[in-house]
């Protein structure tokens, strides 16, 4: 693994954090962090939880003397202070991931620091529109309009493809992510990850929610979460369906007749998610629509590094190798749910 870029504090050793302060404490016999830590609780004492008064962690992005910006910050912007070790160079990188292991630019990324527009953002006409977030003069969109960096008020925990680190590339963990309640800087509380959460920003994409159906149905969290939905039961050919996560598997992205049906009957479609996610090889849905064959989920090592792996990276929302985040493209999309002897 590439060391991600880290900085050194200028106020003496007694002071300064320990490797251990942010990345945990490694069993170097296994070779590998605890089995039973997870990315959320003070098991791993990463930066963002945990925080008692024996730690260290406030340091880890707090300077109290040497500091560049606001909040004691040793960058002059949030996304600047993120990157430190969030930059792509590593395991836990996000931004610049796809380009440092493939030297190809994403073809869909949030704009980070950048822009204040939404695409579907408008509730009635469903096209774009401006929302202020935090990013201050031009309250840009940033890092922290997602994610809550001291662990508060996050959304509950769920299941995603993989474990986010360097140890452990392959084992799908329970995680808040960081995401907040209130994304974006909504005054409700959205305690699922799915939808809901998506919509928070993207409010035309509710297609529930509007006098004309814009987009295309999706299922709201009554419905259905990222947590919790119809998904294949196995890789194998065959029909048979369970409810559990999205993540971890590749057999979430296909529904057969029997699943289009179930959520209809309920007015409901796929989440957000089931559309927009890591680029991947899903599988196959059968010609008449009644069974699915779910590619097999591959996870070998860090993001990009090997390119049979499915899904390859695991990154989003924040970039990803298809356009508007598509899990797969052009038609291969809606043949995931449709298949043309199926059609009215």
């Amino acid at each position: 693994m590439m060391p991600s870029l880290a900085f050194a504090f200028a106020e003496g050793s007694a002071s300064r954090a320990l490797c251990v302060d942010c990345h945990g404490a490694k069993n170097l016999a296994a070779g590998s962090l605890p089995s039973t830590s997870t990315a959320d609780t003070s098991t791993v004492t990463g930066p963002h939880m945990g925080y008692t008064s024996t730690s260290r962690k406030c340091q880890s992005c707090h300077q109290v003397h040497v500091a560049t910006a606001a909040q004691l910050l040793p960058d002059a912007t949030i996304v600047g202070t993120c990157n430190i070790c969030h930059d792509g160079t590593g395991g836990n990188g996000v931004y610049g991931t796809v380009f440092a292991r493939t030297s190809l630019q994403p073809a869909a990324a949030h704009r980070i620091g950048v822009t204040r527009s939404v695409p579907g953002g408008d509730p009635v006409g469903g096209g774009s529109i401006d929302m202020t977030f935090s990013a201050k003069p031009n309250y840009y969109l940033t890092c922290t309009d997602c994610h809550t960096p001291h662990g508060g008020n996050v959304v509950a925990a769920f299941t995603g493809d993989r474990a986010r680190t360097a140890s452990d590339i392959s084992r799908p963990i329970a995680s808040t992510r960081l995401l907040k309640k209130r994304p974006g800087g909504i005054t409700y509380d959205v305690n699922q990850y799915g939808s809901n959460w998506c919509i928070a920003c993207h409010k035309g994409r509710s297609s529930m929610s509007t006098p004309l159906v814009l987009n295309h149905p999706v299922a709201t969290d009554t419905v259905a979460t990222y947590n919790s939905l119809i998904r294949m039961a196995s890789d194998a050919m065959g029909g048979s369906t369970e409810t559990s996560s999205l993540g971890g598997s590749n057999r979430g992205y296909l529904m057969t007749a029997a699943t289009v049906g179930a959520l209809g009957a309920v007015s409901g479609g796929p989440i957000c998610q089931q559309c927009h996610e890591d680029s991947r090889d899903v599988g196959l849905l059968r010609a008449d629509s009644l069974q699915a064959d779910p590619a097999a989920f591959t996870i070998t090592a860090l993001d990009g590094t090997a390119g049979t792996d499915n899904p390859r990276f695991q990154n989003f929302p924040h970039e990803t190798q298809n356009r508007r985040f598509m899990v797969e493209t052009d038609d291969n999309l809606c043949l995931n749910c449709h298949q043309p002897a199926g059609l009215p």
